[in-house]
């Protein structure tokens, strides 16, 4: 389950930078409290292919997803975003 975890709290903040909410620093920062807790950092194994599930999520509301994204480490943002926003967005990044 911690590694999940992990992997969603990574790629939100990857996903927060991608949209223009999270500032920069916070997926590093992240990404480094996950590998001091031995925990896996690469969000994208596995994440790809729940990306056609997401719509099922219970924050999704037919418009979009509810996000919890971070702007910086413990300020959290709720962003509407639609899921073909985020699936184009989560595709297309790069690991960090």
């Amino acid at each position: 389950h911690g590694q999940a975890v992990a992997k969603g709290m990574l790629a939100a903040a990857r996903l927060g930078r991608e949209l223009g909410v999270t500032e920069e620093g916070v997926s590093e920062a992240l990404r480094e409290a996950c590998e001091r807790a031995g925990l896996d950092t690469d969000w994208r194994s596995g994440l790809l292919g729940a990306l056609p599930f997401i719509s099922r999520d219970k924050k999704s509301d037919g418009r979009g997803i509810d996000l919890v994204l971070l702007r910086e480490i413990g300020q959290p943002v709720r962003r509407m975003t639609g899921v073909d926003k985020i699936c184009g967005l989560l595709e297309r990044a790069a690991p960090e």
